[in-house]
């Protein structure tokens, strides 16, 4: 038999424990530190909201795909897996554009695919939103409405730049020109 108020041995409260509760509702005991006590206390006060814990830090970077990991910083393509990334997101499309209106939009929802896999729209190294006078477009979805001098001022302000958008801009050039 266990010697914390409230509990019995076989996991079951005792009449303490849940005197005052409507029927069927349990109390279990929680056990706190000190500190996890003040952080609660303070948390319930508005003062600080309690901090999570230390992330593992061999803990791996969670993301849907790989060229999502990190993008803040450039692939660096002297390693294995940064030549691993830019093969996957160089490759021709599995559909080819033929050139004709019908099959565009069919097209456009296969190199959407690919953007979104390889980060090419991912908002931390987007190369798809162009600043036009009338607002943000998609480069891809809003083809039409995007003269090609927005275009080039917005290519010219990650061309030549060791920036992630500088490699997925060559990165989309490369898979578009493999899939003709």
């Amino acid at each position: 038999m266990s010697n914390r108020p409230g509990t019995r041995s076989a996991g079951r409260p005792s009449a303490a424990a849940t005197e005052g509760n409507p029927p069927g509702n349990v109390t279990n005991t929680v056990t706190l530190t000190q500190e996890q006590f003040r952080q609660l206390l303070e948390a319930a006060s508005g003062n600080r909201v309690p901090t999570a814990p230390m992330a593992n830090n061999n803990a791996p970077a969670f993301s849907l795909s790989p060229a999502l990991v990190n993008m803040n910083a450039p692939i660096d393509f002297s390693t294995s897996e940064g030549t691993k990334l830019n093969k996957e997101a160089i490759k021709s499309l599995p559909l080819k554009f033929d050139v004709e209106s019908r099959s565009i939009n069919t097209f456009n929802e296969v190199l959407l695919d690919r953007c979104s896999t390889t980060g090419w729209n991912n908002h931390m190294a987007d190369i798809l939103t162009i600043p036009t006078s009338t607002g943000d477009r998609n480069l891809i979805r809003d083809f039409g409405r995007i003269t090609m001098e927005e275009v080039r001022n917005h290519c010219n302000t990650h061309i030549n730049q060791q920036t992630r958008q500088a490699q997925h801009q060559y990165q989309m050039y490369q898979c578009l020109m493999n899939s003709d």
